[in-house]
């Protein structure tokens, strides 16, 4: 992730790793230094990230392991993205870069079911990343304001009407939005376009939890 924020940036490392021009961008990447033992912990946005990040940190080691790569630091990694065509040299100033599009992960590596099935559920409500902003932005403007939970009764086809989204969009990025504090009285899989629908919010878990419900909805 730092690899590829970077490169959007315009913050490639220049020539080699190891050369004062590419110490910006290694710091990014690498803060504890390329070969410090890697710390899941610096990916953990949350406390509550460190259990998972730790899991795939491990299953990352396994994948390695498989391939007699060595997995312990920052430069390990790096090489090992290499290897398996995730980052490319590049040529002029932008030294390294992610690939695109990326493979997808059960091409490049020997992925067990239960990864594979996430990885899928990923790329899933990925696709309706769109409608989900949409709808999420369109519920902050609902928020009455002074109560610390509210309803909204709508259906999907009204949702879908107010913001000119597709049906089918509106059913499952309203089904990918659910959480503790956005919850409906039916399943939107399985509800009729215009079924009436409760959406009951928990206005102050919404607010510590989805910030970007307050941005506008995407173009």
């Amino acid at each position: 992730m730092g690899i590829l924020l970077l490169a959007r940036e315009g913050a490639p490392p220049l020539g080699d790793l190891e050369e004062d021009g590419a110490a910006f961008w290694v710091a990014q990447v690498a803060p504890r230094g390329l070969d410090e033992p890697y710390e899941p912990s610096d990916e953990a946005g949350w406390t509550e990230d460190l259990e998972n990040e730790m899991a795939l940190w491990e299953e990352w080691q396994g994948y390695a392991a498989n391939l007699a790569r060595p997995l312990t630091n920052c430069r390990d990694l790096i090489e090992f993205m290499i290897d398996l065509g995730l980052i490319e040299e590049g040529t002029g100033e932008e030294a390294w870069r992610t690939v695109s599009p990326l493979p997808l992960v059960e091409d490049v590596l020997p992925i067990s079911d239960e990864r594979r099935e996430v990885e899928s559920q990923i790329r899933w409500r990925l696709n309706f990343m769109p409608a989900e902003r949409a709808i999420t932005a369109w519920i902050a403007k609902n928020n009455p304001g002074g109560v610390a939970e509210s309803e909204i009764r709508t259906s999907l086809k009204a949702i879908a009407a107010d913001l000119g989204l597709d049906i089918e969009d509106a059913r499952h990025g309203l089904a990918v939005l659910l959480d503790e504090d956005v919850r409906c009285d039916v399943d939107p899989e399985t509800a009729a376009d215009p079924e009436p629908l409760r959406l009951h919010i928990d206005w102050q878990l919404f607010e510590d939890l989805r910030t970007l419900y307050r941005a506008a909805p995407p173009q």
